[in-house]
């Protein structure tokens, strides 16, 4: 195996890095509010929702249920 040493120092022809290009959100202009929310959401999000009206609905009662589900919600539509 070859070791090989890197230099501390570059020289001044060394390529920059690329840019990294903004989020998509942010170069689009998204709206926010309810209204983005509601157009960003894919059909996991329309599934998360139904299980969480059934269970509200049927009268849950496992409150940590219930919060782990908005949550994965939550972080699904941003």
């Amino acid at each position: 195996m070859r070791v090989r040493s890197m230099n501390p120092f570059p020289s001044a022809e060394a390529k920059a890095l690329p840019a990294v290009p903004p989020p998509a959100a942010a170069a689009t202009g998204g709206s926010g509010g309810i209204l983005g929310m509601l157009e960003n959401m894919k059909k996991d999000d329309y599934i998360l929702l139904g299980i969480i009206a059934a269970l509200v609905f049927e009268g849950c009662d496992d409150y940590i249920l219930l919060a782990a589900l908005a949550y994965l919600y939550i972080m699904g539509i941003m």
